[in-house]
């Protein structure tokens, strides 16, 4: 779906630079794009630090040892730096959206990096997942010690 609107927002800044006159529909578009992007990767980042907690606190709680707990933050500090790089290149697009003028800042300049930040912003969805995954394996383990347990 997130591929699917970014393409159409390519394809609306394309008719943009061509001088058809959609720069109103490119921007709106852009914009809901990168507003929703955003929620998108806070969302990952307050599932993985909830997750977090709890499994720190089911750990504290089982009499687990100390390393169960920090492997949840070692999962979280895996991630922030992507998501606020996701949100730096976010801002700088619509940032160089917002300049894009042809004295001064060429539109393929604007294509350009948001063209990397889709990349980016994937790379950083992809890494979030996996350490969602990882997450997900370890609330598994410690629920299954629960029945383990007498």
């Amino acid at each position: 779906m997130l591929i699917g609107v970014l393409c159409l927002i390519s394809v609306l800044g394309l008719f943009t630079v061509l001088g058809l006159g959609l720069f109103s529909t490119h921007g709106a578009f852009g914009w809901a794009a990168a507003i929703g992007t955003a929620l998108v990767l806070g969302a990952c980042h307050v599932h993985l630090s909830v997750q977090g907690f709890r499994i720190r606190r089911a750990a504290r709680a089982r009499g687990l040892p100390e390393w169960v707990g920090f492997q949840s933050i070692k999962f979280i500090r895996r991630v922030r730096p992507f998501l606020f790089m996701g949100w730096a290149s976010l801002a700088v697009v619509a940032a160089l959206g917002l300049a894009v003028d042809p004295a001064s800042c060429p539109a393929w300049v604007h294509g350009l990096s948001a063209g990397l930040a889709v990349g980016l912003n994937l790379g950083t969805l992809f890494v979030a997942w996996a350490s969602t995954i990882a997450q997900g394996r370890l609330w598994r383990s410690l629920r299954d010690t629960r029945s383990l347990s007498p």
